[in-house]
């Protein structure tokens, strides 16, 4: 009997192996990848074996097109879908194996979906689903203070580039969870990151530190931020408040981390300013040049943009304005009117602050006073561009100044400059630690 068992199992290999049977296997939980990394999604064949008649083709569900193909020994790249193209590749020495696995690398926010791998020997046609997640760790992220409210103050927690749509959890220093008591504003980049802010009140009886903890539950991991305010006990004097808004080293080494090798563009210039050969200084002339205007140039208001534009992305530079009593600094539009004599509002594209003799005041449509103590001696800019924000600091003493949040940024944002004290410098700095 043990004979005949053993002759049916041949027969029945041979049976299999003629007839060209085989089946398609793949995980059944999903595959998780992260962003800018690559994503391997695992197919193989069962049994394992590879002829040349067979195709395999990957789909993604909601693509009309293949994402990759492989026939005759090959890529079929004109049959791929463009947005994959140079990202796929099959483990060519394991194909003859039955290992038909794909790789895609420097994975996308759009990449996650549900896929097909399918191979067809021109008999039969076999497939596995395989779901493919993707998840990314924010960046940028910090607390600081944006402002009062009613018997307190207002912090708002910010990071970029998550995905999934983070939580956010908000505690204090004795334990105690401020999360319900919070407001989340989320908003998507043209890459499909999530920016997040979180904002909530805190009374003057409140503990001094205050903890935001940002979570991402498909990757399982978090980061923390924490605030130190000083004296919060106290009735809130505008003296006080200058105090609250230090800005300690951690959030100071994710601004660092953005910092951005700004140059001025001399033709922009209005022709009475006077722009250094290392692009890095600007000052106001009794000269005025006689210069090409090839229409980029500010001909009424005494200023000048960067030569480098941002369309995306967080970026930060310093200016020095030690010993000028008339700037203004901060961004524009590549569009802005730079022949007339327009308010330097944001409606009109600018997002700026400035100094006028003793006045230093945001250049909003209510114009509110900055009470910094003391005029910085260098401004810090901070352009996050996805979460539509425009910040500013007293970078000397390390203190925030102000914040344009929701601002309609649709267009390149250049850094702009602009000064009417004669002969006196502003100058880009090195950003240092």
């Amino acid at each position: 009997m043990e004979g005949i068992d053993l002759i049916v199992l041949l027969l029945f290999g041979i049976l299999f192996s003629v007839s060209g049977k085989f089946t398609v296997t793949g995980p059944s939980q999903p595959v998780i990848a992260i962003v800018g990394e690559d994503a391997l999604l695992d197919c193989q064949l069962v049994p394992e074996r590879f002829v040349s008649n067979m195709v395999v083709r990957w789909f993604k569900s909601d693509f009309g097109l293949p994402v990759h193909v492989y026939r005759n020994g090959q890529d079929d790249t004109v049959a791929q879908h463009k947005d994959y193209r140079g990202r796929t590749e099959l483990f060519k020495d394991e194909v003859t194996k039955g290992n038909v696995s794909l790789r895609i690398k420097n994975t996308r926010v759009f990449d996650e979906g549900k896929y097909l791998c399918t191979v067809d020997d021109k008999t039969d046609i076999e497939e596995t689903e395989i779901e493919l997640k993707v998840g990314a760790l924010g960046r940028e992220h910090w607390i600081q203070i944006d402002g009062y409210h009613k018997n307190g103050i207002q912090l708002v927690c910010e990071s970029n580039g998550w995905f999934p749509k983070p939580e956010i959890l908000w505690t204090h220093g004795d334990g105690q969870n401020l999360t319900a008591q919070s407001e989340m504003n989320y908003q998507q980049d043209s890459k499909g990151l999530v920016n997040v802010q979180s904002f909530v009140a805190v009374t003057r009886d409140s503990t001094n530190r205050f903890q935001c903890l940002i979570q991402n539950k498909l990757l399982k991991k978090e980061q923390e931020a924490a605030i130190q305010i000083s004296e919060l006990q106290h009735d809130k004097t505008i003296k006080q408040f200058d105090q609250w808004k230090s800005v300690n080293d951690s959030d100071w080494k994710n601004i660092f981390v953005c910092a951005a090798p700004v140059t001025l563009d001399t033709e922009t210039a209005n022709p009475r300013l006077e722009v250094s050969k290392d692009l890095k200084n600007v000052r106001l002339t009794q000269t005025e040049r006689s210069i090409h205007d090839s229409g980029e140039r500010f001909t009424v208001w005494e200023s000048v943009l960067g030569s480098e534009g941002f369309t995306s992305g967080a970026h930060y530079w310093e200016v020095a304005v030690a010993g000028n009593q008339h700037w203004t600094l901060g961004v524009a539009k590549e569009t802005v009117d730079r022949k007339k004599d327009i308010q330097l509002l944001s409606q009109n594209g600018f997002w700026t602050i400035g100094r006028a003799e003793d006045k230093f005041q945001v250049n909003s449509d209510n114009q509110p006073d900055i009470h910094a103590g003391e005029i910085p001696m260098k401004i810090g800019v901070y352009l996050s561009y996805d979460s539509r924000r425009v910040s500013f600091y007293g970078a000397n003493r390390k203190v925030y100044l102000y914040t344009f949040t929701g601002c309609e940024f649709t267009e390149k944002l250049y850094p702009f400059f602009s000064t009417t004290h004669l002969n006196k410098w502003l100058r880009i700095c090195p950003v240092q630690h």
